[in-house]
């Protein structure tokens, strides 16, 4: 469980960043935030979240079988 939890606290610690990147790219540069690489960041998270609930839902499903 701490690698699920782990890849959901990264998403709360970089939330803001996400947020000031969603304005666009001008506006993240006048902040002093480097665009490509929180864009990155967020996608890397994004994958990380969506394999980790894949690999959970899967597990779970086994253990249902038995």
């Amino acid at each position: 469980m701490k690698k699920y939890a782990s890849s959901a606290i990264l998403a709360f610690v970089f939330a803001k960043n996400f947020n000031i990147v969603s304005m666009g790219r001008d506006f993240s540069n006048s902040l002093g935030v480097h665009y490509k690489l929180v864009l990155f960041t967020g996608l890397t998270i994004a994958a990380l979240i969506t394999g980790d609930n894949s690999m959970f839902y899967t597990f779970c499903q086994s253990q249902q079988k038995r």
